[in-house]
């Protein structure tokens, strides 16, 4: 592919991001006065984005894009469209300075797009110089009518720590450069750590919209929800994951005693093929007994051969070796027969003990509570 041109790049980005809608009455809003004000979710582009990065339905795969990699816009090309005037115009008539204090080299600062965050009154944020955000507030997943804490009622006390706002969609101005304000994203928020005291549905399109699984979706629960590309616990000292282990939920405090939630791993955000998880245990169990029942109808049939082996040669050699041999093979008969039959009901006890048809059976190997696709 032919390298773009500075006009073919412009010509693209407006296109790609032009598409600018007015946030409505700026007093209603705290907003300065004679500050253009444009919020993401507003602007087609990212609506498209979101459209393409957030999840599916449960039961559906999530699309591919409809462009080749490496085609398109790179966010390289229009990264320095999305600075500040005030930081184009400080690198444009800085090129050394900004060279020595601002390279980004040992951890220095770099010019890069810093979002304004769309604060509202009950919110706190602690803010970074690159995208970076610690917001103490009520419950809201992506706008301020977002989320229980757009509705009224209590109990909805939010942390939400942000690094990357918007991700590599970030910007401080539009295409005519008028200053933006940000709302949250949960699919373009690039790492996130949700901690809300009580959300509507944490599952739900409003929030990370994910898979119901056999957990299914809560409502009013207090919730914590941690999003990344890539995401490890580390646990020097072992990592346990525990569920259903108090008496009241901590979002309304409803009485929870006694009904026991499980832990379901579901890749691709897909449930469609949920299964029990395998307890090993019990499934060793199973496959030595049924080890057991195999070498006992092996033992049943070489009896069934030598039987038949001895009666043949009886007929066919009428002495006193094979009649011999035929009785004492005839005398283990009464036996084997009475394996036969302890044989049968130990097939149906066996799978008696691991059938999902008996709820209690002694070694159930899939597991009650926790499933994996």
């Amino acid at each position: 592919m032919s390298e773009l041109t500075p006009e073919q790049i412009a010509a693209q980005y407006r296109e790609l991001f032009g598409n600018i809608a007015p946030a409505g009455d700026e007093d209603e809003n705290n907003i300065p006065d004679g500050v253009d004000v444009v919020f993401e979710e507003n602007l087609s582009a990212i609506e498209e984005a979101q459209r393409i990065l957030d999840q599916t339905k449960p039961s559906e795969t999530p699309p591919l894009p409809d462009f080749a990699p490496g085609s398109g816009l790179s966010i390289d090309a229009v990264r320095d469209s999305l600075l500040s005037q005030k930081k184009e115009d400080f690198k444009n008539n800085n090129p050394k300075k900004v060279a020595q204090e601002y390279s980004g080299i040992n951890n220095t600062k770099i010019l890069e797009p810093n979002p304004t965050y769309y604060v509202t009154e009950a919110e706190n944020v602690i803010q970074g110089d690159h995208n970076t955000f610690i917001i103490l507030g009520r419950d809201r997943p992506r706008g301020p009518e977002s989320g229980a804490g757009g509705e009224v009622r209590t109990h909805t006390g939010c942390i939400d720590i942000i690094a990357g706002l918007s991700g590599p969609f970030a910007r401080e101005v539009d295409a005519n450069g008028e200053k933006i304000y940000t709302n949250k994203s949960p699919a373009l928020d690039s790492a996130r750590i949700y901690i809300s005291q009580g959300a509507k549905n944490i599952d739900g399109e409003e929030y990370f919209h994910l898979a119901e699984g056999k957990v299914g979706y809560p409502e009013n629960d207090s919730s914590i929800v941690v999003k990344a590309d890539s995401l490890r616990l580390v646990g020097r000292k072992g990592i346990k994951l525990v569920t259903s282990g108090d008496n009241y939920s901590g979002g309304v405090g409803q009485l929870i005693s006694g009904v026991i939630q499980g832990v379901d791993i579901i890749a691709g955000n897909n449930d469609a093929d949920l299964q029990p998880m395998t307890k090993a245990d019990n499934l060793i169990k199973v496959l030595d007994n049924l080890v057991e029942l195999t070498s006992d109808v092996q033992n049943s049939t070489a009896f069934l051969y030598e039987l038949l082996v001895a009666v043949l040669g009886a007929f066919i050699a009428p002495n006193y070796v094979s009649v011999m041999k035929l009785n004492n093979v005839l005398k283990r008969l009464p036996i084997e027969i009475k394996n036969l039959a302890e044989q049968d009901k130990n097939f149906v006890k066996h799978k008696f003990n691991y059938s999902k048809r008996n709820p209690i059976g002694a070694w159930r190997f899939d597991s009650k509570f926790n499933n994996v696709n």
